[in-house]
């Protein structure tokens, strides 16, 4: 189901208004839709939506789950190889 689809420029970012479009998207839901996740690449990954997804500020929704790609940087490959497996 395609519930939001907003076709731009061929100039712009990927990445611009990225939290305005999905906050439109939920606004589009079905009444009965009592969850969702997000799962995106690494066009994604990017901080203001990140953090309003993690820190709940769905009225409806509250905390979404995700999954964005990253880029595998040796930054992050240190990052990762600090958390335990369980993480």
């Amino acid at each position: 189901m395609i519930a939001y689809s907003h076709f731009r420029d061929g100039n712009v970012p990927c990445g611009l208004e990225q939290l305005a479009a999905l906050k439109r998207a939920l606004e589009l839901l079905p009444v009965g839709v009592e969850k969702v996740r997000l799962h995106m690449d690494t066009q994604g990954y990017e901080w203001e939506l990140l953090r309003w997804l993690a820190e709940g500020k769905s009225e409806r929704f509250g905390v979404i789950e995700f999954v964005v790609g990253a880029d595998v940087t040796q930054e992050l490959r240190k990052e990762v190889a600090k958390l335990k497996a369980s993480a």
